[in-house]
């Protein structure tokens, strides 16, 4: 059934896609959040690479054929890379490597989206609460100087 998905591809070719910086990234600090599900429900697939371009490399829901589970996705388009976990074929929590910075924490309808952590490739960054992609809430912003900002965010602001 996952073969309507994609072509299924070799575990080195899939690796070959990643980019070195990311790769060194994840091999200093591994992303060390665990599956607090089943996965006695769910089955693990070679990587395949989607009929849209992007490579998915992880556990399938076997009833529903949907991605779930703890996983990796690489979207070759944009080079961003997904190590963290899906239901019901989206993706809930999980670390993101994007262009500008490295994202960490939750996640809904593919924005930042509760408690989380972004760094900036400035050496900035901000850990708290997110609100459908934009800083809300309690959280501690910390400049690339050293100095810090800790309290109320609203609208992705001070």
């Amino acid at each position: 059934m996952l073969k309507n998905y994609g072509d299924f591809i070799s575990e080195d070719e899939f690796n070959s896609f990643i980019p070195k910086q990311i790769k060194e990234y994840e091999s200093t600090y591994p992303y060390t959040e665990s599956y607090d599900g089943d996965l006695s429900t769910l089955i693990e697939e070679q990587p395949i690479q989607l009929a849209n371009g992007n490579i998915y490399h992880g556990h399938w829901n076997n009833q529903n054929y949907k991605m779930e589970g703890p996983g990796e996705l690489f979207l070759r388009k944009d080079s961003v890379y997904v190590k963290g976990f899906w239901k019901d074929g989206k993706l809930y929590r999980g670390r993101l490597h994007l262009p500008d910075c490295i994202y960490e924490g939750d996640i809904d309808d593919c924005l930042f989206d509760g408690q989380g952590k972004i760094i900036y490739q400035d050496g900035s960054s901000y850990e708290g609460d997110f609100v459908q992609g934009r800083k809300e809430g309690n959280g501690k912003y910390i400049w690339k100087d050293g100095s810090n900002y800790w309290g109320e965010f609203k609208d992705d602001d001070i």
